[in-house]
């Protein structure tokens, strides 16, 4: 194991002791900061406090089956939704259990589908916000709560659940609406470390995640994680010197090539990778579900990793890596035996993470950055009521102009404020292939306003190598109750905040907006044709 930078003269088999002993030293912080690290650190133990509480999620779900509930949508952003929607893509619902949805966009195309799926009087909610003050979450709740007033009258609450912290104001709305229950999550743990919280436990468990199978993974871990004698079997440090050490040698893009059935872990992985590095000016780019560019394509500022399902069908990726090994790129290979065993892979990675911080010398559990767009969208929604309309953005660059721009090492964010369709998401991953194939260059992707409380993060606190396209939805709106405006109103203001705090940054920013009469996947594909 190299000694590494941001660990000065710490010898790598302290290290888990020291992050163990709740030692904010390893991150470099004093006074305010290092207390505010010591109030993030709950997650190093959330595995073994969550299974405590295992037969009262069970209890909970065999109330709500009985109470005849089919589906359960969470209402969430960022770190309380994500771990929902790996659930749901890597593992669908159970039979006998709830179907499992998750709503983070607030496009009204995307939300008038979801409206029109439900049947209201069988769907449960769950409100997720760690502050109880999440934007979108209390829209969607607005939402929802008068759709099921119509039929339910005062009794509308009982088909809402609070997930958040003590005494956040999401518990008083809970009090004065009468929701059927409060979740208190852990105020000692991060949104993008909240998996073996309420956040992540509960959604799983009404969908009928064997939610006991996947938390026994991550404690054994956790206590292969709290190993000193030898830092290569210490799992989550191993991980993360690895990491560190791409790094320090500019391999600043992390790019996870998954088994198909598993793809999904990015999702989540990508948030905690992203928000948990990219500030001060420092951050490792996770690049996930990138299409598979020919030889030669890829940099020498990339580290690979290959997260493969023993019985999946690996030949893509398998191919994939073993091309990458002999262009001499460095690959690092992890196998799991079964979907459950990602519990392991979920503790790995934050502990891994966390390790990363260090070497950065960073701290990986705040998100600075994340605010200034949030207040820009405020702004924006606050003039909008006093009557003073949009602002402009002024004069727009073109796409053209940003791809001349990119230079080697640099990325292009696709910024993609549409409502999700299958036809939608293969148009983007077909932009993203041209990119690839055609400038050789290094892609993400993220649905507005979710990568706000995700890459959002890295593109303004990171690295200063970022280059960025919107492509905007325009569309009929859909009102928010009790608000001046509607949600095409959010998420413009959301798309125009953000907007602002990049070029107010210097970042050249891109904007392509698509009318309210187009085809949105015929709109991406037509903007793919003309590159």
């Amino acid at each position: 194991m190299e000694c590494l930078r941001g660990l000065f003269d710490s010898d790598a088999n302290e290290l888990p002791n020291r992050m163990w002993a709740h030692d904010t030293s390893v991150w470099q912080r004093q006074g305010r900061e290092a207390s505010a690290i010591k109030e993030r650190l709950g997650w190093l133990a959330a595995p073994s406090r969550v299974a405590d509480s295992i037969d009262e999620y069970l209890s909970f779900v065999e109330e709500i089956c009985s109470a005849g509930y089919t589906k359960v949508v969470v209402l969430g952003m960022g770190g309380s939704s994500l771990f929902a929607e790996f659930v749901r893509k890597c593992w669908g619902s159970r039979e006998g259990y709830l179907d499992l949805l998750v709503l983070d966009s607030t496009m009204p195309s995307a939300i008038s589908r979801l409206v029109e799926s439900l049947d209201l009087k069988k769907t449960l909610f769950l409100v997720s916000s760690k502050s109880g003050t999440t934007t979108e979450a209390l829209a969607f709740f607005s939402l929802f709560y008068d759709l099921i007033y119509e039929f339910l009258g005062d009794e509308a609450g009982q088909s809402f659940v609070a997930i958040t912290d003590p005494n956040t104001p999401l518990v008083a709305l809970a009090k004065e609406y009468g929701f059927r229950r409060v979740f208190y999550a852990d105020p000692f743990v991060g949104g993008r470390y909240s998996a073996f919280t309420p956040f992540g436990m509960l959604p799983a468990a009404l969908a009928g995640l064997d939610i006991c199978r996947l938390v026994c993974h991550a404690v054994e871990t956790a206590e292969s994680c709290r190993n000193i004698s030898d830092p290569a079997a210490n799992p989550g440090i191993s991980l993360g010197i690895k990491l560190g050490n791409s790094y320090l040698n500019g391999r600043d893009k992390l790019t996870l090539l998954c088994s198909p059935s598993i793809s999904s872990f990015g999702l989540w992985l990508e948030q905690l990778v992203a928000e948990s590095t990219g500030k001060d000016g420092e951050g490792m780019l996770p690049i996930i579900e990138e299409p598979v560019c020919g030889p030669g394509k890829y940099g020498q500022d990339r580290v690979f990793v290959v997260l493969r399902l023993s019985g999946d069908n690996n030949n893509v990726i398998d191919k994939q890596a073993s091309d990458l090994i002999q262009e001499g790129h460095e690959v690092i290979e992890i196998s799991i035996g079964n979907k459950y065993e990602l519990g392991s892979e979920l503790y790995r990675w934050m502990f891994a993470t966390s390790t990363l911080g260090a070497v950065m010398r960073i701290d990986p559990f705040d998100q600075p950055n994340v605010q200034e767009s949030k207040d820009n969208t405020e702004d924006i929604l606050a003039a909008f009521a006093r009557g003073e309309g949009i602002p402009s953005i002024g004069p727009k660059e073109s796409i053209e102009n940003i791809l001349s721009e990119i230079k080697e090492g640099q990325y292009l964010a696709i910024m993609a404020y549409v409502g999700f369709s299958s036809e939608v998401d293969a148009a983007l991953k077909a932009l993203r292939e041209v990119l690839c194939e055609k400038y050789s260059l290094t892609t993400t992707i993220g649905y507005g306003p979710r990568f706000l409380h995700s890459t959002g993060q890295l593109h303004k606190g990171g690295r200063n190598i970022g280059h960025f396209l919107q492509i905007c939805e325009k569309g009929a709106d859909l009102p928010i109750p009790g608000r001046p405006y509607g949600f095409a109103m959010l998420a413009e203001a959301q798309s125009i905040g953000d907007y602002q705090a990049l070029k107010t940054r210097g970042f050249q920013v891109a904007r392509i907006d698509i009318e309210a009469d187009a085809d949105t996947a015929d709109a991406i594909s037509a903007i793919t044709s003309a590159i």
